[in-house]
C-alpha cells in the first residue's frame, strides 16, 4: 500500500508530502500546508470529496476511517459502524451514510461493508470536481486522521485526488455550518487499496 497524502498531523507536528514536518498552531491548525484547511477537530459528520472530473462516476468498493494517523487497524472507526440502529451492545459507534447521490442499487452503505466486491457509484454520470461525495455520520464526535480506500474501474471511473472533509456545526451566534478539508490525498488509483 502506498501512503498518498499532502499532510496530516502526527504528535504536535504536521507530516507532509516528503516528510516534511511542519509545526502546528496552538490551535491545531497547519501553519504553513498550502491546500489544507485543517483543525483536526472531532466530529460527528465526516466525508470524502472527489477533487477531480469523472467521466462516467466514481465508484469506491470500500472506504474505511481511522483515528491515528497510521491507519492503525485498531484504531479504525468505520469497522465499529452498525447503520440504522438506536445502539450497539458492544459499544460500536452508531452511524449512517449519505452521499452526494448514488446509482442504481449501489447505495452509501456498500462502501462501508467490509465487501470489497460490492461499491457505492456516484449518482452523477459526468461528475465535476467536488460534486460526487461519500459521507457517514457517527453518533458521537471522533477525530478522523487516516482514510484507506479502494476504488473500482479505470480512467473515467475513479478520481486520482480526494479530499477528506469534517462537518463544523452552526454555533449559537449564528455561524453556518461549513465542511472544513482536513486532509487531502493525490495520485490515487484504482483496483488496490490507497492510504491517505
Amino acid at each position: 500500500r502506498r501512503r498518498r497524502h499532502l499532510c496530516r498531523e502526527v504528535m504536535g507536528r504536521a507530516i507532509c508530502a516528503g516528510g516534511l514536518l511542519l509545526p502546528l498552531t496552538v490551535s491545531g491548525e497547519l501553519s504553513h500546508a498550502e491546500g489544507v484547511i485543517s483543525s483536526f477537530d472531532a466530529s460527528t459528520r465526516w466525508r470524502i470529496v472527489s477533487l477531480d472530473p469523472v467521466i462516467y462516476g466514481w465508484a469506491l468498493g470500500e472506504l474505511r476511517l481511522f483515528s491515528d494517523a497510521f491507519c492503525s487497524p485498531e484504531a479504525e472507526l468505520t469497522g465499529k459502524v452498525v447503520a440504522e440502529a438506536p445502539e450497539d451492545e458492544s459499544g460500536a459507534l452508531v452511524v449512517s451514510f449519505e452521499a452526494s447521490g448514488s446509482y442504481g442499487a449501489s447505495q452509501p452503505a456498500n462502501a462501508f461493508d467490509g465487501m470489497p466486491w460490492t461499491e457505492w457509484r456516484a449518482e452523477c454520470f459526468s461528475c465535476e470536481p467536488g460534486e460526487a461525495w461519500l459521507g457517514v455520520t457517527f453518533s458521537e464526535a471522533v477525530h478522523v486522521r487516516c482514510i484507506q480506500l479502494l476504488q473500482w474501474g479505470e480512467d473515467e471511473y475513479r478520481t486520482t485526488s480526494v479530499s477528506l472533509q469534517r462537518w463544523e456545526a452552526p454555533t449559537n451566534d449564528g455561524t453556518a455550518g461549513f465542511w472544513e478539508r482536513v486532509l487531502r490525498g493525490s495520485d490515487l488509483d484504482s483496483g488496490r487499496g490507497e492510504t491517505v
